[in-house]
């Protein structure tokens, strides 16, 4: 299976603690798209940047839209998303030296 990232964006000062946006997209490894989760994000917690995939807000809880039930996959969409936003803060530092 492939794991891919699309339209990742980063965010400004003004969304808080929302650090990016992306989609996340799954194929079989032989390129035919699977599954693409809309608005995957990175967020700037407590205990530092964490990815969180979509979820609504009932009450004081959120509840989850979509849940990976395999956890290494969960792991590596996760680790992705991190890696893609490191990258694209760095570019974004770069620019701005």
């Amino acid at each position: 299976m492939k794991i891919g990232i699309k339209n990742f964006k980063l965010t400004g000062p003004a969304a808080g603690t929302l650090r990016a946006t992306a989609d996340v997209q799954l194929a079989y490894s032989n390129g035919r798209k699977l599954l693409t989760i809309r608005d995957a994000k990175v967020i700037e917690g407590k205990e530092g940047l964490f990815v969180s995939l979509p979820s609504i807000k009932r009450g004081e809880r959120y509840l989850h839209i979509v849940v990976v039930e395999d956890l290494e996959l969960e792991e590596k969409i996760k680790t992705l998303l991190l890696g893609q936003y490191v990258l694209e803060a760095g570019k974004k530092e770069g620019k701005k030296q």
